[in-house]
């Protein structure tokens, strides 16, 4: 036991001090007591009841999220319950993927800088202050990261065991988050020539199982709602968001989240309508309003990248403890400043690692991964940092890559 222990004593520390960690943050915050159930959450829950209990679909939220956010259904059939027990699903997530990052980070350093680089996963509020709610940031990072872990072996071991579950794990990366999409079928072409040389290999059965699950999504929601898609959470974010804002640019009206007229109007369509009335709507746009959808979009990307986190500003002080205030305002300033800082040194660190070691493949698609998660947050707003802590773990394995490249480069001058 003391052997298995000291072998692996950085990720039992690393285990450790994230749960002490999580319990003094929650402890500080109360945030084990909140009653906040967020819009999102209901939505996430519903979707859950109906994979569990109806067996069908959710006309946003797809069903692999459904089947990982439900499991405390099948040991309780209390609302409350279920939301409780969220924390335990993105508990394993949010500890998970900072000992994936910690394996990862290995290859390229020591153990003990490795160590302490995946400590800096805990400085991402967002992302512990998101293990208390039912959302989908833990569980996408995690999965992400897993990807990414079995394309790491892949590279290391040349078994394609390990580059089948890499690319099956990304597609069903879109079960979890839709907007995922784009990401997946980018990997999928990136990869082709990989998958056309193995694809008649028993292990590349995994990648044809995640496309059906794919298949059987869309399916789903045909046969449901009229359209074969992953989810409608794609057309409802950009007509809602995006769009609405570009329209009150136009119209020199100030846009609000939550008297959305616009909104109103597509969740009175029934399903097949709403998904013609945004084409539609993008298409015109796109013809006579793209300054103010360039703009809108300029403004949510500008948005997403200097607010602080939202779940922190809306916690009470229910015990009226006299210190709450200040350390949530801290926090909370603290979410602001990081995002800010961690937006940018993820962009110009993805960018500036992509040039430098360009022919690597892991470097081009974790970089892609930031810059997409980056891009695409433009679509909405209103959300605080949620749409970029998704991406600030992966910084980590970027910087993992450079402390290595400069630090052979330096040795490499040492013999010249």
């Amino acid at each position: 036991m003391k052997k298995i222990v000291f072998q692996y004593k950085y990720e039992f520390l690393l285990i450790l001090i994230s749960l002490i960690f999580i319990k003094s943050l929650s402890y500080l915050l109360q945030l084990d007591i909140q009653s906040i159930i967020y819009l999102d959450s209901g939505s996430y829950y519903e979707s859950a009841e109906n994979v569990y209990y109806y067996y069908r679909g959710h006309n946003l939220r797809p069903m692999v999220l459904a089947l990982i956010h439900g499991i405390p259904f099948l040991f309780t059939n209390s609302a409350m319950e279920v939301y409780a027990s969220t924390y335990y699903i993105n508990l394993f997530c949010w500890i998970g993927s900072t000992l994936i990052i910690y394996k990862i980070a290995q290859h390229y350093i020591s153990d003990k800088k490795a160590f302490f680089l995946s400590i800096l996963n805990l400085i991402i509020i967002g992302n512990v202050i998101s293990v208390f709610h039912m959302l989908s940031e833990n569980i996408f990072i995690f999965f992400i990261v897993l990807s990414f872990y079995f394309y790491h072996l892949f590279r290391i071991k040349s078994k394609t065991l390990y580059l089948a579950l890499f690319l099956s794990v990304v597609v069903i990366s879109m079960l979890i988050r839709p907007g995922a999409k784009f990401f997946a079928l980018f990997i999928l072409l990136f990869f082709i020539k990989d998958i056309i040389k193995y694809y008649k290999t028993k292990s590349f059965y995994l990648l044809y199982f995640s496309f059906f699950l794919v298949f059987i999504q869309c399916a789903g929601i045909k046969y449901q709602f009229g359209n074969f898609t992953i989810s409608y959470i794609d057309s409802v974010t950009y007509y809602n968001y995006l769009g609405s804002k570009a329209m009150c640019y136009k119209n020199d009206v100030e846009y609000s989240q939550f008297n959305n007229q616009r909104g109103k109007y597509l969740f009175s369509l029934g399903y097949e309508e709403s998904k013609v009335e945004v084409f539609n709507d993008m298409k015109n746009q796109l013809k006579g309003n793209k300054i103010n959808l360039l703009k809108a979009y300029s403004d949510d990307l500008y948005e997403n990248s200097t607010t602080g986190n939202i779940i922190l500003n809306d916690v009470v002080n229910i015990k009226s403890t006299s210190y709450f205030e200040s350390i949530k305002s801290s926090l909370y300033n603290f979410t602001i400043y990081s995002n800010v800082f961690l937006t940018i040194t993820g962009i110009l660190l993805s960018l500036f690692t992509l040039l430098l070691l360009y022919k690597d493949k892991f470097v081009v698609i974790i970089s892609a991964f930031i810059s997409y998660t980056f891009l695409t947050s433009g679509v909405s707003c209103g959300q605080g940092d949620r749409f970029h802590i998704v991406f600030f773990p992966f910084i980590l394995l970027l910087l993992a890559i450079n402390i290595q490249y400069f630090r052979s480069k330096k040795r490499s001058k040492l013999f010249v």
